[in-house]
């Protein structure tokens, strides 16, 4: 089964053509947050939001913590917010912090690393929607849901 989006954010679960992440501004704007950390080569997080109504909010940028751990902490979520969208510096997809974030606030949290694009649903299910980060920006690919 893949990922459900957030109760009210679509009339319909998405096909392939209406998901957020197929869009060309989700794409540009993914590509903006892994170029930020120099294509997940510094050690860290790069992120932001991205509102119902396609509006994507100013790129937010943190190194690691002195230990090597990844963090990004974000101000709060614009009301009408439908996703997070952040950077991994690694590979191994969502954490432990990124499925609690996407259930305690009830929102799809998306991890762009070197293994593609990952969607965290507010249920915490975790779906792989790209095997490369190289076909996340690839114009004519289209996310996996299954």
């Amino acid at each position: 089964m893949g990922y459900v989006h957030p109760a009210g954010a679509i009339p319909h679960q998405p096909t392939a053509e209406g998901a957020v992440e197929n869009s060309p501004e989700f794409k540009r704007n993914a590509q903006r947050l892994w170029n930020a950390v120099r294509n997940g080569q510094e050690r860290a997080e790069a992120g932001n939001f991205v509102t119902r109504g396609g509006v994507y909010t100013d790129l937010k940028k943190e190194q690691n913590l002195p230990s090597g751990g990844g963090r990004i902490v974000f101000d709060k979520a614009p009301e009408s917010t439908l996703a997070q969208i952040h950077t991994h510096p690694r590979t191994g997809g969502p954490s432990d912090t990124d499925i609690r974030t996407a259930k305690d606030h009830k929102m799809t949290v998306y991890v762009v690393d070197s293994d593609g694009l990952h969607a965290v649903d507010p249920a915490g299910r975790v779906t792989r929607l790209y095997t490369a980060v190289g076909d996340l920006f690839d114009k004519k690919a289209k996310a996996s849901t299954k």
